[in-house]
């Protein structure tokens, strides 16, 4: 995948056939080889089904989508499951995997992280960027929190050195193009965003 741009490994795996081929051909996990040669807009989600095929990014945003939600601009589908109650809701309310109903109407800013505790609402994503994150943490920035969960080593690091979800002790100190991923391998370090935008290789 080396020398690949961003493009070409949008997507969290890439078949072999794949390889070479740009985003619009494999914006999810894995497509099919029907899917080959579509578009960013039909190929959004992890995995879609027929009939959403030919469907733009606006309506393919979460890994699965509803009949009734096509047609759904992908502000209203920014999560990998969007409720009916949800729908018309921007991208700013929907920037989790999962929004409890109270959160609608909170900004990305407060919503960066797949769940938020209540006491979280109205922080901005320089304190919610991670998954979860601990009472001591609040009040960091983005460049402080961009892991799911930092280690107490890790804080006051900026962004380069967290942006994966867990970051080996011998990754600290690098830069983001080394390990846009969660994790990242060795001979992989010292290569750019573009080659390492997939989740795990």
């Amino acid at each position: 995948m080396r020398g690949r741009n961003a493009f070409e490994l949008a997507g969290s795996g890439l078949l072999g056939g794949m390889r070479g081929r740009n985003a619009s051909e494999w914006a999810g996990s894995g497509q099919p080889g029907e899917m080959r040669g579509k578009n960013t807009f039909e190929l959004a989600g992890s995995g879609l089904p027929g009939g959403m095929r030919g469907k733009n990014a606006s309506e393919l945003a979460g890994n699965v989508l509803r009949g009734e939600m096509r047609g759904i601009k992908a502000f209203e589908l920014a999560g990998n499951v969007l409720r009916g109650g949800m729908r018309g809701k921007k991208a700013s309310e929907l920037a989790g995997s999962w929004l409890p109903g109270r959160m609608r109407g909170i900004n990305a800013f407060e919503l960066a992280g797949s769940g938020l505790r209540g006491e979280m609402r109205g922080i901005n994503a320089s304190e919610l960027a991670g998954n979860g994150l601990r009472d001591e943490m609040r009040g960091k920035n983005a460049f402080e929190l961009a892991g799911s969960w930092p280690r107490g080593g890790m804080r006051g690091k900026n962004a380069s050195e967290l942006a994966g979800s867990w970051l080996p002790g011998r990754m600290r100190g690098k830069k983001a193009s080394e390990w846009a991923g969660n994790m990242l391998r060795v001979g992989m370090r010292g290569k750019n965003a573009s080659e390492l935008a997939v989740c795990c290789r």
